[in-house]
């Protein structure tokens, strides 16, 4: 019961803080900045602005790449990706640093116990990351059905086209509708948002420095992105003997991972590697909390 009146707490603190509603004002804005549509003849990239900006209605009903599901499914890479772990742990790496620093947590921790107190922190932490990502994708979703044209008014050719590649990409996944795999695509970036936080609230149990536990998950996850993009390479470079399990493993540890959980063949083993280290980092960050003598520090 403890437990659940401290996630409560928590969400109270950070749904009255700016932070939260900054990070899904950020969201939106960085998926109308994102990419959205290739252009293979010019070898250029619209974002979701530039689109609205340049083309007009008939060059949007030409081209089911514009239509409202392809757009909220292919922007979220590029720099949204990028800064999603600073997003993410704007929501409440500001509140926790600053807490810490007031020295205001043993009047807390005292009606409490350590370990429950800790433990909602870092719950709370992640549902919060999860929650800005999703709402802020969310409000760009309607926007980007109001703002462009829907499946339905394309011909049936390309409607039927679509399908057919979508039937492959989700192979195992039964769907019926656009609507269907747009909801699952809000759920991914509800899964990206709070995967991205675990190690910002991690780092909070060494550190108080509030910018660096924003920066350091930023710079490292764009190290790791590089590290398995290169290893990709390099399993595909020799087309004819390509080693086919270094791309899987580099896939599957990439930090894009999330982003196309549902499109990805190997979903299982994504979701276990999340969920082993989400229990071990949240295992380590009990410990060390719980061993601190000062229930202030």
């Amino acid at each position: 019961m403890k437990f659940l009146n401290n996630i409560k707490a928590d969400f109270k603190l950070i749904f009255e803080n700016y932070g939260f509603y900054v990070c899904v004002a950020f969201t939106m804005i960085l998926c109308l900045c994102g990419n959205a549509y290739h252009d293979m003849l010019k070898n250029e990239n619209y974002s979701v602005i530039t689109i609205l900006t340049q083309f007009d209605r008939e060059m949007l009903l030409s081209d089911m790449r514009f239509c409202s599901y392809e757009i909220i499914q292919n922007v979220s890479g590029d720099w949204f990706s990028m800064f999603l772990p600073i997003i993410s742990a704007f929501t409440f790496v500001p509140l926790i640093c600053d807490e810490r620093e007031s020295k205001a947590l043993r009047n807390v921790i005292f009606r409490t116990s350590k370990i429950s107190f800790y433990a909602s922190k870092f719950i709370s932490a992640c549902l919060a990351g999860g929650l800005a990502v999703f709402i802020g994708y969310s409000v760009f979703a309607g926007f980007a059905c109001i703002a462009f044209p829907g499946a339905g008014q394309y011909s049936k050719e390309l409607q039927s086209e679509l399908m057919m590649q979508l039937e492959y990409i989700y192979a195992d996944i039964p769907h019926s509708s656009f609507a269907f795999l747009t909801g699952l695509k809000l759920i991914e970036m509800f899964i990206y948002g709070a995967v991205c936080a675990i190690p910002a609230i991690f780092l909070t149990s060494i550190m108080k420095n509030k910018y660096l536990v924003l920066c350091i998950p930023f710079f490292a996850k764009y190290t790791l992105t590089q590290v398995c993009e290169k290893l990709m390479s390099n399993a595909w470079a020799d087309i004819e003997h390509p080693d086919v399990l270094l791309g899987r493993m580099a896939k599957i540890f990439s930090p894009e991972s999330v982003s196309k959980l549902f499109q990805s063949s190997d979903k299982q083993y994504i979701l276990l590697y999340y969920g082993v280290l989400f229990v071990l980092l949240f295992a380590v960050y009990l410990v060390i909390q719980n061993r601190r003598l000062d229930c202030g520090e």
